[in-house]
């Protein structure tokens, strides 16, 4: 009877412990490496055995799979053992069926569950547990890391644990859960994911084109330039010499303050206007964004592949890719995409086709254009003109502002619903 209770005691002990490494696991994997790296920020006591975590993350796992496999296995045999002497050969079948339901409920799911939902307060109670198991199976998982690694290359597999690594995907996700929960407001959403495409997206998709470019010729004067000022509104003007293609310099208007104050405003603006910075259109806007605070400027000239003109960017064009649409006190109120009904929208074509894809819940499935007036010149195959109607099975698009070579307002009609997704 006493060998019994003892045997019994050895199997509620495995089934423990197996217990325990399962909710290690389930913790490990709830809190990730970010949550971790902070944690340990946070608690420098136990700063030492999280980076060992961290560094040797796939070994961890190991640890793991083998301490739970090793418990596991003597827990079976130990009931095998017990209930072939009590009902014989019949045993084997009783025992199988008791531990696997056991081991199920107690071994995986219940801790696992628990792991999951406790993760930050458990993890740093299993630390300690899981270096202490790692530190007595350290051959066994030296010897099995190796095999792993060899499998790896054996069969050109990275066996990296990538679910460990929390990738770009997986943020959006977050971000796009959290704003569907309430938990993020829409203009978090946005902010948050013009940060993540920031370094993805090119100059030549917030530059303000070249045909919507205000500039003046380096021989117009100071006087020229005060006429414009109050039409313009731009506190920088790019000036040529004799074609737009051959952008010379930048005009500060604040520059201009000396000439009025010594009433000197017939001299050219060749004479005092600055060096600008010119940046090819393919450059990614982080990259242009980095060089523009080394170079203290807030404004560059977009060059095409051909050495011509292509637009100017500014410094509040870039960060309206984060935080939306900047006025200021010289802005209009004048929305590019406006809705007039449940299905109508009212659309300037210099908005970017992404913008109205969000607008509108629509994905216009186009790679080769980027702003909404290519989509329409895409469609009717040239320039239409005013009152021209294009129609595919979701939408109709009817032109209501062109001019002989541009398109400069349209209305989107729905026709039937084919969301993002």
């Amino acid at each position: 009877m006493g060998e019994a209770i003892g045997i019994l005691d050895s199997i509620a002990f495995c089934i423990l412990i197996c217990s325990c490494l399962s909710i290690g696991e389930a913790s490990i994997s709830s809190v990730g490496i970010a949550r971790a790296q902070a944690y340990g920020e946070e608690n420098h006591g136990l700063s030492h055995l999280i980076e060992w975590e961290l560094n040797d993350r796939p070994k961890v796992i190991i640890t793991i799979l083998i301490a739970h496999n090793l418990f596991a296995v003597a827990a079976s045999s130990l009931a095998t053992v017990l209930a072939t002497r009590t009902w014989g050969h019949a045993g084997i079948f009783i025992a199988t069926l008791t531990l696997t339901a056991i081991a199920v409920v107690f071994e995986d799911f219940l801790p696992k569950c628990v792991g999951m939902a406790l993760g930050e307060r458990v993890f740093p109670l299993v630390l300690p547990f899981l270096k202490l198991f790692h530190f007595i199976l350290q051959p066994l998982v030296t010897i099995l890391d190796k095999i792993v690694g060899g499998f790896g290359r054996l069969f050109n597999v990275d066996m990296i644990l990538e679910s460990s690594i929390i990738t770009r995907d997986e943020i959006e996700e977050m971000v796009k859960s959290g704003e569907e929960s309430g938990v993020l407001e829409a203009d978090e959403r946005r902010m948050i994911d013009g940060v993540i495409s920031f370094d993805e997206t090119r100059v030549s998709e917030i530059m303000v084109p070249r045909v919507d470019m205000n500039a003046l010729e380096d021989s117009q004067t100071v006087s020229d330039l005060i006429e414009r000022i109050h039409e313009w509104e731009h506190s920088r003007i790019p000036v040529f010499h004799e074609t737009p293609d051959e952008i010379v310099g930048v005009v500060y208007v604040k520059d201009i303050i000396d000439c009025l104050r010594n009433q000197n405003v017939r001299i050219p603006l060749s004479t005092i206007m600055r060096e600008a910075l010119f940046v090819p259109e393919t450059m990614f806007v982080n990259d242009l964004f980095n060089l523009m605070r080394s170079q203290h400027v807030h404004f560059a000239v977009v060059v095409d592949e051909y050495g011509g003109t292509a637009g100017i960017v500014t410094l509040e064009d870039m960060l309206e890719e984060i935080v939306g649409e900047i006025r200021d006190e010289y802005d209009e109120e004048d929305a590019g995409i406006v809705q007039l009904n449940e299905n109508c929208y009212r659309v300037k074509c210099s908005e970017s086709l992404e913008d109205l894809a969000l607008v509108v819940g629509y994905d216009f499935d186009c790679d080769d254009v980027d702003s909404v007036g290519g989509y329409v010149l895409d469609k009717f195959h040239g320039f239409p003109q005013k009152g021209a109607i294009f129609t595919d099975n979701d939408w109709t698009i009817k032109v209501t502002d062109a001019e002989p070579h541009r398109v400069n307002e349209v209305l989107f009609i729905r026709k039937f619903n084919k969301t993002i997704g």
